[in-house]
C-alpha cells in the first residue's frame, strides 16, 4: 500500500539482496500469502507507480521522464542497484533532448557531474537571452542562476571566448565539477594538438 491505493504486484522484482525488501521475502509468513500487506511510507504514489513501470516494464518506449526520475528516487534510496544502473541508461540517451533547466535539475538528481557540466556550457555560451527565463521557469535555484547569468556576461561582453577559458571559468562557480572539468580541460588540449 502506497498513500492510500494497493498494488498487487510480484514479489520477483522486489526480492533483490541488499535491499529493505529482500528479507521480507525469507520469511514464511509474508512471502507465500496474498493476504500480507506492506504498508510503505514517505513515498508518492506517482513515483511509486513509476518505479512499478521502470521494474516491471510492458513496453520502454512507454517511459516518461519523470515515470524515470521518480524510479530512480526510488531505486536508489532502496537500494535496486541494477534497476538504478539501467534507468541512469535510459536517461542519458535522452538528456542531451531535454530543456536546460531539466538538464541541470536530473544532473543534480542523478549526482552526475558530466551532464551538468555539458548543460551549463551549453547555455553559458548561448546568445539566446530567452535560457535564463527558461531556468527561472524551470525552478532552478536563485544562485545557480547568478552564477550562470554572470558567466554569460563576461564571456558576450567581447571576451575571447577560448573554450578553456570558458571551461575554467564554469569550474571557477562550480567546484563540485572539478574532475569534470580537469577531463574537459585534457580533452580540449588533446583535440588542439590534433588539428
Amino acid at each position: 500500500k502506497v498513500e492510500n491505493t494497493l498494488f498487487r504486484v510480484p514479489k520477483s522484482g522486489f526480492n533483490v539482496p541488499g535491499t529493505p525488501f529482500a528479507d521480507l521475502f525469507v520469511n514464511p509468513d509474508t512471502s507465500s500469502t496474498d493476504n500480507y500487506l506492506l504498508d510503505i511510507k514517505g513515498v508518492s504514489k506517482a513515483h511509486f507507480k513509476g518505479f512499478l513501470r521502470v521494474l516491471y516494464p510492458p513496453n520502454r518506449a512507454l517511459l516518461t521522464y519523470d515515470t524515470l526520475v521518480g524510479a530512480l528516487e526510488l531505486s536508489s534510496r532502496w537500494n535496486f542497484l541494477e534497476l538504478r544502473k539501467n534507468i541512469m541508461q535510459e536517461l542519458d540517451h535522452s538528456i542531451q533532448h531535454m530543456p536546460l533547466y531539466a538538464a541541470i535539475s536530473l544532473a543534480r538528481i542523478c549526482n552526475k557531474g558530466e551532464w551538468l557540466f555539458n548543460a551549463l556550457e551549453t547555455i553559458v555560451l548561448s546568445k539566446n537571452a530567452k535560457d535564463v527565463v527558461e531556468l527561472m521557469r524551470g525552478g532552478i535555484d536563485d544562485e545557480t542562476i547568478e552564477k550562470i547569468i554572470g558567466l554569460r556576461e563576461r564571456f558576450s561582453a567581447g571576451q575571447k571566448r577560448d573554450i578553456r577559458t570558458v571551461i575554467r571559468a564554469i569550474c571557477e562557480k562550480f567546484p563540485e565539477l572539478d574532475k569534470i572539468c580537469d577531463r574537459e580541460l585534457m580533452l580540449h588540449a588533446v583535440r588542439s594538438m590534433e588539428v
